[in-house]
């Protein structure tokens, strides 16, 4: 399972990016930005998370993906393995429910509760990227 969100209206910032910054640093720019506003979701994420072990939380965070499309940022939130460490494969569950667990979710609510927060993170770091990379000449 993946929460995807798309952010439309961007046609202009998208026009402006292409012709003032190389792709390389347009993709950088994209990722932190897109990484300011991840942070706040998956620290919601965690908030909301259900405690036994605590392993839930400690495997919920974002990562970019770096296949896909060319010129295309796409960072991803949710519950990853990571080296040595039991993978809590029961998210799911806990997420989207089964036919003897009611659905107790935690990710898509913390995309819901803090939209409008992720959405002035990424724009305040997409400013702050910007101009940090028009100054020292793209």
């Amino acid at each position: 399972m993946m929460i995807k969100t798309h952010i439309c209206g961007l046609a202009e910032l998208n026009h402006q990016l292409r012709i003032r910054l190389p792709q390389a640093v347009r993709q950088r720019v994209l990722r932190a930005a897109l990484r300011a506003g991840a942070k706040i979701i998956v620290r919601q994420a965690k908030a909301l998370a259900p405690v036994d072990s605590g392993a839930l939380k400690k495997h919920i965070r974002a990562r970019a993906n770096r296949k896909g499309k060319r010129g295309c940022v796409d960072i991803s939130i949710g519950v990853f393995a990571r080296k040595g460490q039991d993978y809590p494969y029961y998210w799911r569950f806990l997420e989207l429910g089964t036919c003897n667990l009611s659905a107790r979710p935690f990710l898509r609510p913390a995309l819901d509760n803090q939209q409008i927060q992720v959405i002035e993170a990424i724009r305040k770091k997409l400013k702050q990227r910007i101009d940090a990379e028009i100054s020292q000449g793209g």
